[in-house]
């Protein structure tokens, strides 16, 4: 009778301290795991960090880059001399009229030219036939149909901004473009007189790629969204065109909350989200979880 009962105490014992090492086998995996997920959360944000201020030094260069580039087409005296003539109706005919438009063409065909990243270069000319003296690089008779719509809005607030270059999202594409407006030299007496616009738009595959490249953390992805709070570009298939909370919302759906990082990006006048949804976080600790 004692030799059974000892063994049924010896047998508890041995119980007891197996589901206590296994308790404690839990707990530490646990806190292990916990601190991981900390320690890959903090590198997930340090990089998508880093990533936020490359995007943002690209696309600030670009906005430089189409500032020098308007501000030439705005002093090129041959261009302006050009534009003027037709604002001021100095042409005989209709045919006169199309020859210095031509004309006008060929001599913004090289800044055309001048980037990789730019789609469409453009004149929009204020004159009673409203010219327009539009050269594109894979031609669209969509994008120039939103770029003819959009000139009086764009000129109007770019004369509000004093005449400094102003970004525009412009259309259902989220089209995105400089304008700047263009004076007539030559009327000494109304040096405030506007003659045109002159509209520069970037590609869209471009914005996107620099995204993309910037953006390096498995799982995570890029968002570019304007003031109505629309993404208007994405590394994301599916995004473009939703709203942004609509995307969060979708993201914390299953309770599990995103990384979520934002920063202005003034040269576009948008909004950068980069997000790494949770699982892509449990993801990158994987191999240590499944090796503990």
């Amino acid at each position: 009778m004692k030799k059974k009962r000892s063994k049924s105490i010896a047998f508890s014992i041995s119980i007891y301290f197996i589901l206590l090492n296994a308790v404690s086998f839990l707990l530490f995996f646990y806190l292990i795991n916990s601190q991981y997920f900390k320690i890959a959360r903090s590198n997930i944000m340090e990089n998508n960090q880093i990533a936020a201020e490359n995007i943002a030094k690209s696309l600030d260069d670009v906005r430089f880059y189409l500032n020098d580039l308007t501000l030439k087409m705005y002093s090129d005296e041959t261009l302006n001399d050009l534009c003027s003539q037709i604002f001021r109706g100095e042409y005989e005919n209709e045919s006169k009229r199309q020859s210095l438009a031509f004309q006008a063409e060929s001599q913004c065909y090289d800044y055309l030219l001048s980037y990789n990243f730019i789609h469409s270069v453009g004149i929009f000319l204020e004159d009673e036939a409203k010219t327009d003296i539009y050269l594109i690089k894979n031609y669209s008779s969509t994008t120039y149909q939103v770029h003819k719509d959009y000139r009086e809005h764009a000129q109007e607030q770019v004369i509000r901004n004093k005449g400094a270059m102003k970004c525009f999202d412009v259309g259902k594409d989220h089209s995105i473009i400089f304008a700047r407006t263009i004076k007539d030299f030559r009327n000494v007496l109304k040096d405030d007189q506007i003659t045109g616009t002159v509209m520069v738009m970037i590609r869209g595959q471009y914005i996107r790629d620099i995204l993309k490249s910037a953006v390096t953390t498995p799982g995570s992805y890029g968002m570019l969204v304007n003031d109505n709070g629309e993404v208007t570009y994405a590394t994301k298939e599916g995004l473009a065109g939703k709203l942004l909370s609509d995307v969060k919302e979708e993201e914390g759906g299953g309770g599990a909350l995103p990384q979520i990082q934002e920063r202005g990006i003034d040269s576009l006048e948008q909004h950068l989200v980069i997000v790494t949804p949770f699982q892509a976080i449990r993801l990158s600790i994987s191999s240590f979880t499944s090796t503990l």
